[in-house]
């Protein structure tokens, strides 16, 4: 069982956390340092339920680019319309100007915090539960 935390948290800790590290890091600087451009929609998902993100496409700077909508955003924009989105030169990220990814940042910190929570509590010498149990019988011999 001890492994099994250990690994659960070395697994949260680099594929969730450390690894798209980078590209948050990225869409934060999108965020504070970002332009707003004027793109040209392509392709706009019919949404079916609210739970999913769709993917519409965009076109920008003879490029086409796609980008994660919620649900409704075929009710409000179609194919053909020109809309504005945060970019930065030299990037492939595209935010809404009313996007924010500080929560995320909370987010996945919470989570690593988690993981090496899972670490701690995995490499210790007695674990938890066997320590209350040794301590239980104890108590009960005298």
């Amino acid at each position: 069982m001890r492994a099994f935390y250990i690994l659960s948290g070395l697994f949260l800790l680099t594929f969730v956390c450390l690894i798209p590290l980078p590209r948050h890091f990225r869409e934060y600087r999108v965020q504070t340092h970002g332009q707003l451009v004027n793109v040209l929609i392509t392709y706009v998902p019919h949404s079916v339920g609210c739970k999913i993100k769709y993917s519409m496409k965009f076109d920008f700077a003879g490029s086409e680019y796609s980008k994660k909508v919620g649900c409704n955003f075929d009710e409000t924009h179609k194919a053909g319309d020109i809309i504005q989105l945060k970019h930065l030169e030299g990037t492939d990220i595209f935010l809404f100007p009313d996007e924010s990814i500080s929560k995320e940042f909370f987010a996945f910190g919470a989570l690593a915090l988690f993981a090496v929570f899972l670490v701690i509590y995995g490499s210790r010498k007695k674990p938890v539960i066997a320590y209350n149990m040794a301590l239980a019988k104890k108590r009960l011999k005298n």
